[in-house]
C-alpha cells in the first residue's frame, strides 16, 4: 500500500550452509554460459553430493529461482535444479571420498 515501509523480500533459500556452497560454486563457473558445461556440472554435482551426504535436502525451484538471481542464464540455472532434483532424490547418502577435502569445504560453507 502506499506510504507503507516495503517488506523484505522473503530470502529464496532458507538453509545457509546451501546457500554459501551454491555461492562458492556461482564464484567457480562460467555465467557467461547458457548452460552447464561439464566441468561446471561436475562441480555443481559434487557440491550437491557434498551437500546431500551432509543431511541437507533442496528445494530445485528456489535453487533455480536463487541462481538466476545472482546472475546465472535460465538454461544453466535449469540444468542446475535438474540436478538438485537428481542429487536430492538419492534414496541414501551419496559417497563423497572420492572428492578432494569434503569435509574441509562443509566446514568453510558451514561457518
Amino acid at each position: 500500500m502506499p506510504g507503507q515501509a516495503a517488506k523484505a523480500a522473503k530470502p529464496l533459500l532458507t538453509d545457509a550452509v546451501v546457500e554459501k556452497a551454491l555461492t562458492t560454486l556461482t564464484s567457480l563457473i562460467n555465467l557467461g554460459n547458457g548452460v552447464l558445461v561439464a566441468r561446471d556440472k561436475e562441480k555443481a554435482d559434487e557440491i550437491l553430493r557434498i551437500l546431500r551426504a551432509k543431511g541437507h535436502s533442496f528445494d530445485p525451484i528456489a535453487i533455480k529461482s536463487w541462481a538466476i538471481q545472482q546472475g546465472w542464464k535460465n538454461g544453466a540455472a535449469d540444468e542446475l535444479a535438474k540436478l538438485a532434483v537428481r542429487v536430492g532424490g538419492l534414496k541414501g547418502k551419496p559417497s563423497i571420498s572420492g572428492y578432494h577435502d569434503p569435509d574441509g569445504r562443509y566446514a568453510r560453507w558451514a561457518s
